[in-house]
């Protein structure tokens, strides 16, 4: 957590105002189901719930992302969404696939949702 919080310190200076607010626990019921079901042994539930495990901390693999226009997204949703990934997957899915190819907008999940309801497939 104190790495998250030292990049998060040395990004302040790039913007106007910044407010950071810790969420208390009991206030923050669904994360600290997660976290808990993370860290689950119980083969039942994992198979329902996909638990990703990094190699490293995710702070670790940052890496840079390319903001792109509204004249590509289009090109970027077909790509991944029909040809490269192929699989005809859910939009958040589809959004995150995307994040992961190194591809940013800022209707990038309403872009997803939506290319996957006018997918016959899907």
């Amino acid at each position: 957590m104190a790495s998250y919080l030292k990049l998060v310190r040395d990004l302040i200076s790039y913007f106007e105002k910044f407010e950071l607010i810790q969420v208390p626990r009991a206030e923050n019921a669904n994360a600290d189901a997660l976290s808990k079901l993370a860290s689950s042994k119980d083969l039942e539930l994992i198979k329902f719930v996909p638990v990703e495990h990094l190699a490293k901390p995710s702070i670790e693999a940052i890496s840079e992302v390319i903001c792109v226009g509204m004249n590509e997204v289009d090109y970027i949703l077909r790509e991944v969404h029909e040809e490269i990934c192929g699989n005809n997957t859910g939009g958040l899915a589809l959004a995150q696939k995307i994040l992961k190819q190194g591809y940013f907008w800022p209707t990038l999940k309403k872009d997803s949702l939506l290319d996957t309801k006018r997918c016959d497939k899907c």
